[in-house]
């Protein structure tokens, strides 16, 4: 019998070509000494610099990297490290890799405690100082720690920061009051994360949000671009 794509298959496809159209237009504006310089020091990885140098790794490559890639061409062996450095690449991807936006938000937050999600490490260095844990607070260097790490990673709690922090277990106090002033910081940012938990959600929510022109932009990019046989997938990638 004639093979006929799968939902899940036209789903995926029409959420390729619209990332392909819009949010990756302006990687190709992050060189690679940015990515190896600014970016993994914003994300507290700066000892993995000379690899991604090496690699000439810039947004557009960044933007595919998977955890074997890290692994196998960029010696991130530490588990935590990839989850660290794809959490970056995630919120990237959220700002369409447009660097000026990132900027732009982390200056409006670098002498207030909101925005979390862009918080560099260095960022979150300073907060961790200013809820009276200085004494711990330079444990968090060349750890990985940054901003989206805290809001997008579900399994990162108040623990997770302590143990980052290195902060012994019997200091029960010390670790409650990180667990209260965490809550505070990243509890409303962590509501935003879940209006989009699987890709269908996502990609409809993405959608919404654009403009008209960006929509006749989009059909565009799907009807001159892609060769399509199957008239039911024509239909699933009408979004107008």
């Amino acid at each position: 019998s004639e093979h006929r794509p799968s939902s899940i298959y036209k789903i995926f496809l029409i959420f390729f070509i619209v990332a392909m159209c819009f949010s990756l237009s302006k990687a190709a504006d992050l060189d690679h000494h940015w990515v190896a310089q600014a970016w993994l020091t914003d994300v507290g990885l700066p000892q993995y610099s000379q690899f991604f140098h090496t690699h000439l790794v810039d947004g557009r490559l960044l933007s595919t990297l998977t955890h074997t890639d890290l692994e196998k061409h960029l010696h991130v062996s530490k588990k935590a490290h990839q989850n660290s450095l794809l959490l970056g690449i995630q919120l990237l991807h959220t700002l369409n890799f447009d660097k000026e936006i990132l900027q732009s938000r982390r200056s409006e937050c670098g002498n207030q405690n909101t925005d979390p999600v862009v918080w560099t490490c260095h960022r979150i260095i300073k907060w961790i100082k200013e809820i009276d844990l200085k004494e711990f607070a330079d444990n968090l260097q060349n750890s990985g720690v940054h901003g989206a790490i805290m809001v997008l990673d579900p399994s990162f709690s108040s623990d997770t920061m302590a143990t980052a922090l290195c902060i012994p277990c019997n200091k029960h106090m010390v670790r409650h009051h990180l667990n209260d002033e965490m809550k505070a910081l990243v509890s409303a940012a962590s509501i935003v994360v879940e209006l989009g938990t699987d890709t269908y959600s996502t990609m409809m929510l993405y959608c919404m949000c654009l403009t008209p022109q960006m929509r006749v932009s989009m059909n565009k990019c799907l009807f001159e671009y892609i060769v399509i046989q199957d008239q039911e997938m024509v239909e699933s990638c009408r979004f107008l």
